[in-house]
């Protein structure tokens, strides 16, 4: 078999896999059988080199691989619009990769366009390394259009997408250096080198791709057990939050039933001057308002519940938490939102405290809702043992995450952004402060 056949071969075998993936990933339907894709592979090869040995040069020539590409989208679906634009897209695609491709190896190797198309040795180099740019530029794209796509570092996406670009220059080096050594043995492994690359890439690609999706699934449901955590957690605290109304009013009937006799031992216990005793009466009777004390009152049952929790429990700990509250009854915030937003940012201050071994454990809260400018203004400051570390886009704590924790800002800023609007974080001098305004 004539060497130039089986790369020709090699090539449109590539050319097919490119131009499934792209369509696959593009019009958003599953996977095909492996036994029909087979056959799709095999049929797409033979009639894009039969005809093109049929009818080398004409109308026929040229349109087939065109109709080709137009009925391909068809395996994965029906919609005939969609179908036309990403075979339109691909077509594009082609035709810009074998521009790139000869006019790069025209400037490179000094020598005409015509000798490049016309002479079998470098037309081989050609479709190969036009395959090796089709690849990256359907990469590039299918990763703009894919909005929900994991976020990947800068480095990590120009480490990819040189990959490509690198193979197609090592072609042309090992290529170009074997033809002006005019080794036709050495010539020959090369071609089998160079299939062998373009294998390689496309591998790479798939993997990419494959450990990409597992990466957002593992994403996906640590999310899910985060927003199921946080349900949880609500619903707990407006249990305790009416657990604690129940038990307010019981202790409010009670005093008032018992009010008039402790103010009559009062009274007896004054008359005879044992005023210790009557302070002791006094302090024991004050206490009945301190066994369920609620910090935060604003007639908003979801924030009153939430901050209330918070701060009984920063004060068991030892943790000393001022606030200033100043909104309106009603917010145009949802309860899930309240809950992830002030649930998550007064857990991660308290645990901030609590890691803290030396120095005082402080927290300071405001909370205003400004009338002229409908904004709401939430500000959480509280001290740290200075083990912060600031990664990609937020401060991380220096505690071991279990996958759920480290979600914590990352949910509130999601909840932020349904607002439209704007979360800051500074940390200095062992003080964290978090800062959040809502257009509400």
């Amino acid at each position: 078999m004539n060497w130039f056949l089986v790369v020709e071969i090699f090539t449109t075998l590539a050319e097919f896999l490119i131009a499934y993936i792209f369509f696959k990933e593009f019009l958003g339907q599953k996977r095909r059988s492996i036994g029909l894709s087979s056959v799709c592979a095999v049929l797409y090869v033979v009639i894009i080199l039969g005809i093109s040995r049929l009818f080398p040069i004409g109308v026929i020539g040229t349109l087939s691989p065109i109709i080709v590409l137009i009925l391909l989208p068809y395996l994965f679906g029906k919609n005939v619009k969609l179908n036309s634009i990403a075979s339109v897209l691909l077509i594009i695609f082609m035709m810009l990769s074998d521009l790139i491709t000869i006019n790069a190896m025209s400037w490179i190797a000094g020598v005409r366009i015509h000798y490049i198309v016309t002479e079998e040795f470098f037309l081989a180099i050609g479709f190969i390394i036009s395959k090796l740019f089709l690849l990256l530029i359907i990469k590039m794209v299918l990763s703009f259009r894919k909005k929900d796509n994991v976020h990947l570092s800068f480095q990590y996406w120009i480490a990819l997408l040189v990959i490509p670009p690198i193979s197609a220059i090592s072609i042309f080096v090992i290529f170009y250096l074997n033809y002006l050594a005019d080794a036709s043995t050495l010539i020959h492994l090369s071609f089998i080198s160079m299939v062998g690359l373009l294998y390689v890439n496309i591998l790479v690609f798939q993997l990419f791709e494959f450990f990409l999706k597992k990466h957002k699934m593992e994403m996906e449901k640590a999310e899910s057990a985060a927003r199921e955590k946080l349900l949880m957690q609500q619903v707990e605290i407006q249990n305790a939050h009416a657990k604690n109304l129940e038990f307010s009013q019981k202790i409010t009937k009670e005093f008032r039933h018992d009010f008039k006799n402790t103010l009559i031992g009062l009274y007896g216990l004054i008359e005879n001057n044992q005023n210790e005793e009557a302070i002791k009466s006094i302090s024991s009777t004050l206490d009945l308002d301190s066994i369920n004390k609620d910090y935060v009152f604003t007639e908003n049952g979801s924030i009153d519940a939430i901050f209330n929790d918070k701060l009984r429990r920063a004060e068991s700990l030892g943790i000393k938490a001022s606030h200033t509250i100043m909104i309106p009854a009603n917010l145009a915030l949802e309860s899930y939102d309240i809950s992830v937003i002030f649930g998550n940012s007064l857990d991660n201050a308290i645990e901030a405290c609590e890691r803290i071994t030396t120095g005082e454990k402080c927290i300071k809260i405001t909370l205003m809702y400004q009338d002229e400018k409908r904004n709401l203004v939430y500000q959480i400051i509280n001290s740290t043992d200075g083990k912060v570390v600031k990664g990609n886009k937020f401060y991380n704590s220096s505690k071991a995450c279990d996958g759920v924790h480290g979600l914590g800002l990352e949910n509130i800023e999601k909840a932020v952004n349904k607002y439209k609007g704007i979360l800051e974080t500074e940390h200095k001098n062992n003080i964290f402060e978090l800062t959040i305004v809502l257009n509400i």
